[in-house]
């Protein structure tokens, strides 16, 4: 009997060693990140929405094209929801975290990404700032409801690393 308890034992064991989570020591492949993505898509889709992902070039990331929704924003933002924490959340957390820059990167990335918004003609920002809400609020100033302030918001997307962890850009 306490032979087949300690194999029963060994192979929870084992099976928990195989089973790969974002919080093990080795960060997410962009393969797993991906997969994440496109299992909260297929997650929507099984609650009867039209979701898929695809590479969106202006935020040089995955985005998920969710359609149909007219008069159910309340039943997406719980779907979605849902389907976050189960299929993307604790993935998409540690790969992102991957990207996050500190020291001279952080440097290099941030004039990336204040030239991306002084192209767009955001100006009196501060390359110091670790707030990307005072960003965020000068975007919101100088280019609300143009198609330079999307442009914008994903020029804050693309360089997202260069904000500490717990910015409100940066969870």
């Amino acid at each position: 009997m306490l032979e087949r308890i300690t194999a029963a034992a060994c192979a929870v064991l084992l099976l928990s060693a195989c089973t790969a989570s974002a919080t093990d020591s080795q960060a997410p492949t962009e393969a797993e990140y991906r997969a994440a993505w496109q299992a909260g898509a297929d997650c929507l889709v099984s609650k009867g929405f039209d979701a898929r992902v695809d590479w969106s070039e202006l935020s040089n990331d995955y985005a998920m094209e969710i359609q149909n929704t007219q008069g159910r924003d309340a039943e997406l933002d719980e779907a979605y929801n849902e389907c976050y924490a189960e299929h993307m959340d604790e993935i998409v957390n540690a790969y992102q975290e991957t990207k996050r820059v500190s020291g001279s990167e952080r440097e290099a990335v941030m004039r990336e990404l204040m030239e991306c918004l002084g192209d767009l003609g955001v100006t009196g920002l501060d390359a110091g700032t670790n707030d990307s809400r005072v960003f965020v609020k000068a975007i919101w100033e100088q280019l609300s409801d143009t198609p330079e302030e999307i442009e914008a918001m994903a020029c804050m997307e693309r360089y997202r690393g260069v904000w500490p962890k717990g910015d409100a850009n940066n969870p």
